[in-house]
This record gives C-alpha cells, sequence and structure tokens, in this order.
C-alpha cells in the first residue's frame, strides 16, 4: 500500500470516528447543540495529531521538511481555536446548563455524554498540539543525521 493511499484510508476511518461521536449528539439535540463545528474539529485534531505522531513515517510527507516544519508551527493558532472553543463550550455550559442542549424528551444521558465527550477530546486535542511539534523536531532531526552519516 503506498503512503498516499494509506493517509486516505486514515482520512475515511476519522470521518467515521467523527460520524460515531457526533451522531448520538444530533439524534438527540438536534440543532439545540451550538457547538458541532468546534467539536468536530476538537476531535479531527486529536484523531489526526495522534496518528502523525505514531505514524509520521508513514504518511506521504514523512521525508518533507518544509511541510512538517509547516505542520509543527501550525499547531500555535489550533491551540488558539480550541482553548477558545473550550472557553466558550464552558461559559454556555455555565450560564444555560447542560440540559439546555437536549431536544424535548431527549436523554439526559446524552447531555452528559455531549459534556463528557467535548472535554475529552479537548484535552486529548491539548496533548496533542504540546506532542506534534517535539514529534516534528525529533523526526527533522533523524532525517538530518541520516542525511550527515
Amino acid at each position: 500500500m503506498n503512503k498516499l493511499s494509506f493517509s486516505l484510508l486514515w482520512l475515511a476511518l476519522t470521518v467515521i470516528i467523527v460520524t460515531l461521536l457526533i451522531m448520538p449528539i444530533y439524534q438527540n439535540c438536534g440543532n439545540n447543540y451550538p457547538f458541532y463545528i468546534e467539536d468536530i474539529i476538537i476531535i479531527l485534531i486529536a484523531v489526526t495529531f495522534t496518528r502523525y505522531i505514531f505514524l509520521l513515517d508513514y504518511h506521504w510527507f514523512a521525508k518533507n521538511k518544509t511541510l512538517k516544519i509547516i505542520l509543527a508551527f501550525s499547531v500555535i493558532p489550533m491551540l488558539f481555536y480550541i482553548v477558545d472553543a473550550q472557553y466558550e463550550f464552558q461559559r454556555y455550559i455555565d450560564e444555560e446548563g447542560v440540559d439546555t442542549l437536549l431536544l424535548p424528551g431527549g436523554n439526559p444521558a446524552v447531555a452528559e455524554y455531549a459534556r463528557n465527550q467535548f472535554r475529552f477530546f479537548w484535552a486529548f486535542a491539548m496533548i496533542c498540539c504540546f506532542a506534534i511539534p517535539i514529534k516534528i523536531i525529533r523526526s527533522i532531526w533523524r532525517d538530518y543525521k541520516a542525511n550527515a552519516k
């Protein structure tokens, strides 16, 4: 399997994961849940960066130093975004309450699921955002050392 098809396979798997995680929220909250976009982006960051941390050598840009440097520095605005998303989510939960997310007759456990899922993937994405630059610097250093020999 070549590296591009490997990346496309993981992209499809990521879309499936996002769909499975968001579907219960959509079925029970509908349009009452105002954080679909933020939630999806945070899950994408967490899953994608985890893939890069563990499987960077198998991606199509594994030998491209410029793209790796761009990825390492693109983490900074992503960190600002996910911190802001968490702040807005927490503010909404504190002011409105978690039960306002539900449709009439919705399952209260799903509101708790939405809150816990958002927090879990937020923490997961934060850890990945701090780990990915370390992994990329290590990868660039290994490439440099391999070419220096």
